[in-house]
């Protein structure tokens, strides 16, 4: 092979890499937005349950004053 054939072969490959570095990098960067999305509903489900948490722990201090007045607990 003379020079220019090789030069043009390591630039044909060059091409080729960077196109496959730019396709899998692309698909990377879905995947990032991917984790994110599901990062911000885990937060907001933990969220929601820390809400419910707080509101039955309420409602079980409520029905246990109640049982209390009425005497069934001491």
């Amino acid at each position: 092979m003379t020079e220019w054939e090789v030069l043009l072969f390591v630039c044909i490959v060059g091409m080729g890499l960077l196109a496959t570095i730019a396709f899998l990098f692309g698909k990377i960067g879905d995947l990032w937005l991917a984790v994110a999305d599901l990062q911000d509903d885990q937060r907001g489900v933990m969220r929601d349950l820390v809400i419910l948490k707080t509101e039955v722990d309420a409602m079980a201090a409520r029905g246990a004053e109640r049982l209390k007045k009425e005497g069934r607990i001491s």
